[in-house]
């Protein structure tokens, strides 16, 4: 009924999750938790923006899950990461992977794709992973559809879920905007109608 690639993936994922265990410096549970509903608001997304036809539900549920899966090893080395997470997440004029990299010479974007290539996952989940911070992602020549599709479809779906549960933006929304609609032809009035249409639809099935 899930689908080979889904069972995978959801494998992978509560694997991931039980061995990134130790001290750290924020919670995991929390961690997961979040990645578990960026999944699920993935999928919704998807639907609402109809590229069902064009982007695969597993591979957009996969990116939810797996998309920030550094965060945990970042947590877990440095014992300052949740002051650098509190202010990457409040200054909206920069990039969250260049807040990492001024501090530790790394980010959780490398991290993550390290994390995602040596667990066997796919190698186009594992490139996006190590681009999705990466404001001028959309606007690579070498770059498929598919991985384009689903940046567009994350961001988008951040920043509703962000809206949903705190009501304000994700902190890179400011940064990514302008380029994610402008990709997918949507207008700032019509994007609106389409985040209060995700964030009700959510509400109804996981509330």
């Amino acid at each position: 009924m899930l689908g080979t690639d889904n069972v995978t993936n959801i494998t992978t994922f509560f694997q991931l999750r039980q061995e990134f265990s130790g001290k750290s410096s924020i919670s995991h549970e929390k961690y997961w938790d979040t990645a578990m509903e960026t999944a699920n608001i993935m999928i919704i997304s998807l639907e609402q923006l109809e590229l069902k036809n064009n982007c695969p539900i597993e591979d957009a549920y996969a990116f939810g899950l797996f998309r920030d899966c550094g965060i945990p090893l970042m947590a877990m080395k440095y014992s300052d990461y949740k002051d650098v997470l509190i202010q990457a997440n409040a200054h909206s004029e920069s990039l969250f992977t260049d807040i990492e990299d001024n501090r530790y010479q790394t980010n959780h974007a490398v991290i993550g794709y390290f994390v995602a290539s040596s667990w066997n996952l796919p190698k186009n989940l594992c490139n996006l992973i190590l681009r999705h911070h990466d404001p001028a992602f959309l606007e690579d020549v070498t770059v498929d559809t598919l991985q384009k599709d689903l940046y567009a479809l994350a961001k988008i779906a951040s920043n509703s879920l962000n809206q949903y549960k705190f009501m304000k933006d994700d902190s890179e929304w400011y940064l990514a905007k302008e380029n994610v609609l402008g990709y997918l032809g949507i207008s700032e009035h019509d994007y609106q109608d389409i985040e209060d249409d995700i964030k009700e639809s959510y509400r109804i099935q996981f509330s």
